[in-house]
């Protein structure tokens, strides 16, 4: 992941719509695409996730020492897709989904491979996905089937409730990803909830994730925080988070530190009836982070980050799905954190912590629209898996058959 690969750059100019929900995944119309990522299918195979070929008909080699050499020997190491038993826990159980194959593959363009070079075969690596309770949500399973089309396996968390266990958890996994949802309990950070702030936190799966994001710490774990997640990196590691962004937004246009010719909508002007406070509750430079919708980032990443340019290969996105009226304190940023993007209105939208071998907050959801347009909306399924596929290419294990 150190490197920007030409076939991103391609595909970035290209629209997509998504194989999920019933859809037919669209056809890449590049005639070659390096380094495809493979994955069963009912016809043919899904490819850098969301891309369809049809390859029976391909002139397949393999350059693995594997014997994989015709659509038949293929098919056997992909494996037929499933997907993980909606229960909480390490073990992965009796599963039909193969091995992770990564290939160069030739199109004609419209949907039939006509050629297939086998570069690596790999065990797929364990990704463990954090939960709010011990019942899998059916909108959190899209999100176990999005790594597993990255060449990952998926399992899902059981809540912790000792440093212990969540250490016991993470020694049988490769991977992790902490999700969104709820405010996190101010007290954690030192504070008292404010007007407009923290509400409905669940204390429970505060501690839980937070045992998790620091014994992955500890352990050197590969893992990507989003949402509720980043934020939570930030109070693992010391920091502390803005409460409400649009009182904050307010309140730095109050103190003239934000210009006021930038304000493009106002939630409130005050009368919360909080012992007669007045709370400005404004947008700025027509970003809004809460409520599902999406905003630009335009040159927000920065091309010094770590991981976060390789992995897109440019400092904008045109769309980032956001859902959060919280952020990182920009002032108080956890020990050994480094902000690695921001958008136009100063909000911290992603943060690294270099000292491991990949540790990744963003504080938007790629994984929302990783199978498919979530919100009806003209964003990349591209873009969004790729922060996905770097996780489980962080924690992949040692090629089979070398």
């Amino acid at each position: 992941m150190g490197k920007k690969r030409a076939w991103v750059l391609i595909l970035l100019l290209l629209a997509v719509l998504s194989g999920c929900g019933g859809e037919t995944p669209p056809v890449l119309k590049d005639a070659a695409v390096e380094d495809a990522i493979l994955y069963p299918a009912e016809e043919g195979l899904i490819y850098n996730a969301i891309y369809r070929g049809d390859y029976a008909k391909a002139v397949i080699t393999d350059e693995t020492g594997n014997g994989i050499d015709s659509p038949e020997a293929l098919a056997a190491v992909l494996g037929t897709a499933d997907a993980p038993e909606p229960v909480c826990g390490t073990e992965p159980g009796e599963r039909t989904l193969g091995k992770a194959v990564t290939a160069d593959i030739t199109t004609d363009g419209k949907g039939r491979i006509t050629a297939l070079r086998v570069k690596r075969v790999t065990v797929r690596p364990m990704v463990g996905i954090s939960w709010k309770s011990d019942t899998v949500g059916e909108d959190y399973r899209a999100f176990a089937e999005s790594l597993e089309r990255n060449g990952g396996i998926a399992v899902y968390l059981p809540l912790l409730i000792a440093p212990e266990q969540a250490e016991a958890e993470l020694s049988r996994l490769d991977s992790l990803l902490v999700t969104g949802g709820e405010d996190w309990n101010p007290g954690l950070y030192g504070r008292e909830p404010e007007p407009h702030g923290a509400v409905d936190w669940n204390d429970i799966r505060d501690m839980s994730d937070l045992h998790l994001i620091r014994a992955a710490l500890k352990m050197d774990i590969p893992m990507l925080c989003v949402c509720r997640g980043a934020q939570g990196l930030n109070i693992a590691l010391g920091g502390g988070l803005i409460q409400d962004i649009p009182t904050y937004l307010g309140t730095q246009v109050e103190q003239g530190l934000i210009a006021e010719s930038r304000v493009t909508g106002v939630l409130s002007e005050g009368g919360c009836g909080c012992a007669g406070e007045s709370h400005l509750r404004i947008q700025l430079d027509g970003i809004i982070h809460e409520g599902n919708t999406y905003h630009h980032l335009e040159a927000g990443i920065d091309p010094d980050s770590k991981w976060l340019y390789d992995i897109f290969g440019t400092d904008s996105l045109d769309l980032v799905s956001t859902a959060h009226h919280q952020a990182i304190d920009p002032e108080r940023i956890g020990d050994g954190l480094t902000v690695a993007a921001r958008s136009a209105d100063g909000i911290i939208e992603a943060v690294e912590y270099r000292a491991n071998r990949f540790v990744l907050g963003l504080q938007w959801h790629p994984e929302r629209d990783a199978l498919g347009d979530s919100q009806n909306t003209d964003v990349s399924q591209e873009l969004s898996n790729l922060p996905l596929r770097a996780l489980v290419e962080f924690a992949g294990e040692s090629e089979i058959g070398r």
